[in-house]
């Protein structure tokens, strides 16, 4: 791994610094179990989340917007920003593509569409995405939605 690629690892892994890094099954267990997910669905995003980013899952919580690991890193030279930009879009994008395919495969890319980007969903709106299953839609936004 070239030290490019590590400072932007070491970048990612510090937006979650002083985390405790809860092993799977805890995090799955203490977060994302009473929200009616399937185990299976979670631990499979939570996988690619992981090959992609280079971090613990364990430091992730429901309520992270997916912003935190899409913005992007500082770059300190021309390479860096290079370096930074491709990972950043490539792991973006790959995230795009399996959840764009799950959605479509549930039937459920419509009820998703009030996000304008995928960098506005929480993790666990992420999973339920991944899941097969719609927003949870609060009352404030329900009167919102009465109110347009």
């Amino acid at each position: 791994m070239s030290k490019v690629d590590q400072a932007w690892e070491l970048a990612i892994r510090d937006r979650f610094k002083g985390r405790e890094n809860l092993n799977p099954e805890q995090l799955f267990s203490q977060y994302f179990e009473g929200a009616g997910l399937p185990n299976d669905a979670v631990f499979e995003c939570l996988q690619l989340l992981e090959f992609e980013y280079h971090i613990p899952v364990g430091v992730l919580r429901p309520e992270d917007k997916l912003e935190k690991l899409f913005s992007p890193v500082a770059a300190k030279t021309p390479w860096q920003w290079l370096v930074f930009r491709t990972r950043e879009g490539d792991s973006e994008t790959e995230i795009n593509y399996e959840l764009g395919k799950r959605m479509r495969r549930a039937g459920t890319t419509r009820s998703w569409s009030r996000f304008e980007k995928i960098g506005d969903l929480t993790v666990l709106d992420l999973l339920r995405a991944w899941a097969g299953l719609t927003p949870n839609i609060s009352h404030d936004d329900v009167t919102h939605q009465g109110n347009s």
